[in-house]
């Protein structure tokens, strides 16, 4: 996808509204992608038993 993305950016095909929505929407997707993993390791650590949930927070 992000081929596509440098892409568009580059070109002319888009205004400049378009392209600084699209990069404000995949700047907002990175976050919630970097969340879920989080959301993700916790989960596994609490199902694997162990004590170190909150690790460090």
């Amino acid at each position: 996808m992000q081929p596509k993305v440098d892409e568009l950016l580059a070109s002319d095909r888009m205004s400049k509204a378009a392209k600084a929505d699209l990069s404000g929407r995949l700047e907002q997707v990175d976050k919630h992608v970097k969340l879920l993993h989080q959301h993700v390791e916790k989960l596994v650590t609490l199902l694997s038993g162990s004590d170190e949930v909150n690790g460090g927070e």
